[in-house]
């Protein structure tokens, strides 16, 4: 048998998930994906439970993008499209990186008590860390009073509603990726301009 890390292990798991559903996959399952022999431990010496699986590859998800948006990066930019385009480039770059956790998430959720709890707290770390501050300076520069969290919840929509419908294979009126981030870019940039 094949030892296996635990960040493979956690990549089949989220696989088998994906592809057969959370209830319906067994750690035996996950096991004889991985070439561990069954129930000789190799899971559990990485996870409690498939519930930890998921919660942790969730968190990784968010760390990342945590690592990826940070507000000293995006204010290095020397435009307002700049920082929009620099904002959009690492949404899309992490949504493809974690498109199969996304995907499970879309597809899963309602089945998986405290997924809600564990995903609302991965979205509020970025929130609060980065997009906030950055959404509140960018108001203050173009002079805007607007509610900073609803201003940023609309900023941020139409990028979300194109990947989850990207995901679905049926982008948004069918709008290919680069017209709907041009579209984006260029409303959001008109809005953002300095005074």
């Amino acid at each position: 048998m094949t030892k296996t890390s635990k960040d493979e292990l956690a990549k089949i798991a989220i696989d088998l998930f994906s592809r057969v559903g959370f209830n319906e996959t067994t750690i035996g399952d996950i096991e004889a994906a991985a070439g561990l022999k069954p129930r000789a431990g190799g899971f559990y010496r990485h996870f409690e439970s498939k519930q930890a699986v998921l919660f942790e590859s969730i968190e990784d998800m968010s760390s990342v993008l945590v690592a990826e948006i940070r507000l000293e990066e995006i204010l290095a930019q020397e435009t307002v499209r700049g920082e929009l385009l620099f904002i959009a480039d690492r949404m899309l770059s992490h949504a493809a990186e974690f498109r199969t956790v996304r995907l499970l998430l879309q597809r899963e959720a309602h089945k998986i008590p405290h997924l809600r709890d564990v995903m609302e707290a991965a979205n509020q770390k970025l929130a609060k860390q980065d997009v906030i501050p950055w959404v509140l300076h960018a108001l203050k520069r173009s002079g805007r009073d607007d509610e900073p969290v609803a201003f940023a919840f609309l900023f941020l929509s139409p990028i979300l509603l194109y990947l989850i419908s990207a995901d679905r294979g049926q982008p948004v009126l069918g709008l290919e990726q680069n017209k709907a981030i041009t579209i984006w870019l260029d409303y959001w940039a008109e809005k953002l301009e300095p005074v």
